[in-house]
């Protein structure tokens, strides 16, 4: 093996879609493809075993999902390189695999030349996001710091954030709080001791009540509404 060839890790749910990655890699002398898995929850069993210098990651798995396979990841090997692979070119969901510790973000339709280039780019700069998000990716962006900058600026005292009792559970007022500090749902979990399943519960029913279809409609509609604290 070229000790200069650029070590690959591919996970997907899709076999057929794997495979034809590693035929697109296969073709180009820097990349070798080391292993591949089917779900979030291999990625550091696979990672620990080929110590590979990046991972490809869908989105959308079953069991564990793409965003917190990539947390997990982190946590415990910070140095390796993620890059989301999705159908979704929602900022919403750049926002979360970035906020999990992604590197890059590809969309599924790129041509072969551009996936090969953005994962080229990825090495070698540190990162890339696929152009047609970027300029929504932006302007969320800005639009939640101008939020933060604002709830930062006012009186402690005004930034208390007064629990929203006629609407959530005390509990699923303390997991909205969570969700705001960017805690994963195992984060969660951990602090609050109590399943992740249960988590999950609170999470659905939290978005359900405040009518949003996510957890980044839920806390910037929490930040909104005075109900967390954002430092």
């Amino acid at each position: 093996m070229n000790n200069e060839q650029v070590k690959v890790v591919i996970i997907d749910d899709h076999q057929l879609f794997r495979e034809g990655v590693k035929r697109i890699l296969d073709f180009e002398e820097e990349f070798i493809v080391v292993a591949e898995g089917a779900s979030g929850a291999e990625v550091i069993p696979l990672v620990e075993a080929h110590q590979p210098d990046i991972v490809l990651m869908d989105i959308n798995m079953p069991q564990v999902n793409g965003v917190e396979a990539t947390k997990r990841l982190m946590e415990v090997h910070p140095d390796v390189r993620v890059i989301i692979l999705s159908i979704h070119d929602d900022e919403t969901y750049v926002m979360h695999a970035l906020g999990a510790g992604a590197v890059g973000y590809l969309l599924k339709e790129m041509a072969t030349d551009e996936l090969v280039n953005a994962i080229r780019s990825v090495y070698r700069e540190g990162g890339y996001v696929h152009p047609k998000v970027t300029p929504n990716l932006l302007q969320e962006y800005r639009r939640l710091m101008k939020m933060k900058q604002t709830m930062s600026s006012q009186p402690i005292e005004k930034r208390v954030a007064e629990a929203p009792l006629h609407v959530l559970t005390r509990r699923e007022c303390e997991v909205l709080q969570l969700l705001a500090d960017g805690f994963s749902n195992r984060a969660i979990s951990d602090t609050l001791y109590i399943s992740e399943k249960t988590v999950k519960n609170h999470v659905s029913s939290i978005l359900r009540k405040m009518n949003v279809p996510d957890r980044t409609g839920a806390v910037v509609e929490a930040i909104r509404r005075g109900w967390v604290v954002v430092v």
